[in-house]
């Protein structure tokens, strides 16, 4: 489901991740009427029978009061489109979409922020708050009490315990562990399959063991 039934939705992307949040959107049957792509190659059938809007500028044609957006452009350590494109937007008074899968366990003692995406067999517990345009990727686990940062990825089949906090640009890749009551600085980034059992700095890495 998304949190703006009132609003129709503009996709920005049609690439992979947009891809699996476009097949979300038509399990909950929210209504996508455009998407943002420079190119018309290889455009993705999910996308058949939407408006194609071929650049950012195109879609300030819309007004905030009567479109939502989804961010569907990828997450990763090395590229801050997605979060450009975030910031770009709501300083303009766009507001983003949360998305939720209905194949997703999460908590209603749980809070989520305006813009955060909870992907298939996701779980979120009970105490969990997730900041603003955050990705909870495929069977990521976010276990009681973590504060999770605004532009955090946390990549599929991560399991975070409990109390553990983040704060804001955090990747933790995919089926990484972090123990509880760790706190993990801005900008860091963790490896696919590392075991955090320590705070992480600001802009650290942690690699996974050999």
């Amino acid at each position: 489901m998304s949190q703006h039934k009132t609003k129709k939705l503009i996709m920005l992307g049609a690439g992979g991740h947009a891809m699996v949040l476009m097949d979300i959107l038509a399990l909950t049957k929210d209504d996508i009427i455009a998407y943002v792509s420079p190119s018309s190659q290889n455009i993705r059938q999910c996308f058949a029978g939407k408006k194609q809007l071929f650049s950012d500028d195109e879609v300030l044609n819309y007004s905030p009061d009567d479109v939502a957006l989804i961010n569907g452009v990828g997450f990763t350590p090395t590229n801050n489109l997605q979060t450009e494109l975030y910031d770009f937007f709501t300083e303009k008074g766009y507001e983003f979409a949360s998305i939720i899968s209905p194949f997703a366990i999460v908590s209603p003692n749980a809070k989520l922020a305006v813009g955060v995406q909870i992907l298939h067999k996701v779980v979120v517990q009970a105490g969990v708050f997730i900041k603003e345009n955050t990705l909870i990727n495929t069977a990521a686990i976010i276990e009681h009490d973590c504060e999770i940062g605004r532009n955090n990825h946390i990549a599929p089949n991560a399991t975070l315990c409990g109390s553990v906090k983040t704060q804001k640009n955090v990747f933790i890749g995919s089926s990484a562990t972090v123990i509880p009551n760790i706190s993990i600085g801005k900008y860091a980034v963790i490896a696919a399959g590392a075991v955090v059992n320590k705070n992480v700095n600001e802009q650290q890495t942690v690699y996974a063991a050999r």
